[in-house]
């Protein structure tokens, strides 16, 4: 994991590989994709959502399958 590397969102992720958040969601929360969670409180509402963020390097082990089953 370079200090200079890229982050995606999750919505960039199911952009990228055409799946939906859900799958990517589930894909973290299983431990086949590793991310960084960081909470966030909106203004309006006072309510705190987490935000995933996911390694460029993270995805190249996944486009090259050494995912953990």
């Amino acid at each position: 994991m370079d200090s200079n590397e890229q982050w995606f969102a999750v919505k960039e992720v199911t952009e990228r590989y055409g799946v939906s958040c859900d799958t990517i969601r589930r894909r973290i929360k299983k431990g086949k994709l590793r991310a960084l969670r960081f909470p966030s409180v909106t203004s309006e509402r006072n309510r705190i959502y987490d935000l995933d963020r996911i390694f460029e390097s993270e995805l190249q082990r996944l486009e090259r399958g050494n995912s953990t089953n």
